[in-house]
């Protein structure tokens, strides 16, 4: 699991809804079979501020963590 992931994982276990954002494939299908995503996005397409806001999510309280690739 990736540092992304284990944040998400934490946020999740607190009770925060979860998006993750992730343009790879084989990363999104292991947010989404890990149960640690609520909604797995792909920035590429327009970006997610919109599709954050659209989820009921304000965009101002936000956790990025950056995982080498």
């Amino acid at each position: 699991m990736k540092s992304g992931l284990i944040t998400s994982a934490v946020l999740k276990g607190m009770g925060v809804t979860t998006i993750i954002s992730e343009p790879t494939h084989a990363r999104k299908e292991k947010a989404t079979s890990s149960g640690v995503a609520d909604n797995v996005l792909d920035p590429k397409p327009g970006g997610c501020p919109g599709v954050v806001r659209e989820l009921g999510g304000t965009g101002g309280q936000t956790s990025r963590s950056h995982a080498p690739r």
